[in-house]
């Protein structure tokens, strides 16, 4: 018996032309529970044999009040760079009381590793060392923006009546 095939859509992806999928997926959770989040991280990298290589994860649900974190999943090789599991950096962006997390180092750091596709090993070793780092102080910007896109977007939605 075959098992049946999950189709996802993710909220950001990218991609190559080399790639036949994404090798690095973002999801932001406004309802969903941080369980959730790390589930999807797990399927989307061992569910394609590491073909994704990286899911960003940001969790904004406001049911829990004010806070928010961003998560990077990635895939852990043992010593025969067997994938064995997925590991986690978690950051605090905001407190559950809407505080900035204080720290002037916090912010979402990737390598370009992060967004390449799966290669001959040795090929372009350069990629684990260059960095891309987004401070704090700019994804709390950018979660400022979207949480006030969203209120917009709920305030335009007509309210649904019962008849």
């Amino acid at each position: 018996m075959k098992g049946k095939q999950v189709v996802r859509q993710p909220d950001a992806q990218f991609s190559s032309k080399k790639l036949g999928g994404p090798s690095l997926i973002v999801e932001v959770a406004w309802t969903q529970s941080p369980k959730n989040l790390q589930k999807l991280a797990h399927d989307y990298i061992l569910g394609t044999n590491e073909e994704v290589r990286t899911v960003i994860g940001v969790d904004v649900n406001t049911s829990r009040g004010k806070g928010a974190r961003v998560s990077v999943w990635r895939p852990v090789y043992d010593k025969d760079k067997n994938a064995v599991g997925v590991g986690c950096d978690s950051t605090e962006i905001r407190s559950k009381d809407g505080v900035k997390n204080p720290d002037p180092k916090a912010g979402l750091r990737l390598t370009l590793e992060d967004f390449a596709y799966d290669r001959n090993p040795g090929q372009y070793p350069f990629l684990n060392s260059t960095n891309v780092f987004i401070p704090l102080d700019d994804l709390v910007s950018m979660l400022e923006e979207s949480e006030e896109a969203q209120e917009d977007f709920k305030a335009e939605q007509p309210r649904r009546t019962s008849g």
